[in-house]
């Protein structure tokens, strides 16, 4: 994965890395839409499959505004190795 640049949003801190979150892309909790707008801020981007990664390196940011959210650092711009698991289709509502 490339490791996205630091950013500050409404005061958290999100370090360069790879990033990745535990929600099964079957939850109930969000629609793909809602999930978008969790990870880039924005409902516009597509989130219709998943990858399932080792999660080993992963720490998990404590943010109660910004949940489900873990990185692994590294350097931006950069590629972060992660290891692939599985992917597949995102089974939640648009």
């Amino acid at each position: 994965m490339w490791a996205t640049p630091t950013k500050v949003i409404d005061g958290y801190i999100f370090p360069a890395g790879a990033y990745a979150s535990e929600i099964p892309p079957w939850s109930a909790e969000y629609t793909q839409r809602s999930l978008a707008k969790l990870f880039y801020g924005t409902e516009g981007k597509i989130v219709n499959t998943f990858v399932l990664l080792d999660g080993e390196d992963f720490m998990y940011l404590f943010y109660p505004e910004y949940p489900h959210q873990w990185v692994k650092p590294s350097v931006s711009g950069y590629p972060a190795p992660v290891t692939v698991l599985m992917t597949g289709p995102n089974l939640m509502l648009p």
